[in-house]
């Protein structure tokens, strides 16, 4: 039989309104995540298998266009313009906040991709007004695809959505998985960052040889990123965030073992070891 002291501790150490209201939350958006949106998207796949959606032709029309290397620049602390400049007559792919220095450059990157749509909202006006980098999207993370400014993106001749898949990504932060797609017109899996699905694209469109730029994967310290007055709002999720990066590049380097192709880490210092550590500079003087 409960006592009253039993009694006080219990109504004093419940649950909240509030708590169960948030597990509510918790539990309705893996619903959402698992059930919806990834029934759709697996729904989409079996509409393009057969032919009867036309989405990613853009994409289609790019594999294996290209050969030889390729540089894919992140924004990592370790970046500089002059990192950036020395690459001008490379084939680059760019992402994200990059193209904040697009102007001061005087040249874009050859491709260009985003795939957050929190970021996407930050630099609208940057990426809308690309003139010469092809630029890979994807509509996949974003809440609302009827929210026109993400509409707009795919309505450009330079431009290419590409198949993101988040599975449970979104509704279970801290427990990792990872993929690699042999097939970016079919799916390209999310591996915590923009740059493991451009590795992906990248390999679709035909590069053998891939060097990684700005992959510091290093979210501890004070800035994070190499362009200035970009700084998010950092969730307790950053803590691990180049974890989370450095567990799925694992997959690309066993991909890219199996398949002949070449993956080399050119970042001046980070956490990154998966690939083996080259010199930007003793790179381009091949």
């Amino acid at each position: 039989m409960i006592n009253k002291e039993q009694l006080k501790n219990y109504i004093k150490n419940r649950p909240t309104l509030f708590a169960y209201a948030k597990e509510f939350l918790k539990f309705y958006n893996f619903v959402f995540f698992a059930l919806y949106k990834n029934s759709i998207f697996y729904f989409n796949q079996f509409l393009q298998d057969l032919g009867l959606s036309k989405r990613y032709d853009k994409l289609k029309s790019l594999k294996n266009t290209k050969s030889g290397r390729c540089f894919i620049v992140a924004t990592g602390p370790s970046l500089t313009k002059e990192d950036l400049q020395k690459l001008k007559n490379e084939t680059t792919f760019g992402c994200n906040a990059l193209v904040k220095w697009f102007p001061e450059t005087g040249w874009e990157t050859t491709y260009f991709g985003i795939q957050d749509f929190g970021v996407y909202k930050k630099i609208k006006k940057e990426v809308d007004s690309i003139n010469n980098s092809r630029v890979f999207f994807s509509l996949d993370g974003a809440i609302n695809h009827k929210d026109k400014e993400l509409i707009s993106l795919n309505n450009r001749k330079n431009t290419y959505e590409f198949p993101l898949y988040l599975g449970l990504h979104p509704v279970l932060p801290y427990k990792l998985f990872a993929k690699f797609s042999d097939n970016a017109y079919r799916i390209v899996f999310d591996g915590y960052s923009i740059v493991y699905s451009l590795i992906q694209i990248a390999i679709f469109i035909g590069f053998k040889e891939i060097y990684l730029l700005g992959t510091d994967c290093n979210y501890k310290t004070s800035k994070a990123y190499a362009i200035d007055n970009y700084e998010c709002k950092r969730r307790d999720i950053y803590k691990i965030q180049g974890e989370r990066m450095i567990y799925a590049y694992y997959y690309a380097k066993k991909y890219a073992d199996e398949h002949g192709i070449k993956i080399y880490n050119a970042t001046r210092g980070g956490m990154l070891e998966v690939f083996p550590r080259v010199d930007l500079d003793e790179v381009l003087k091949k």
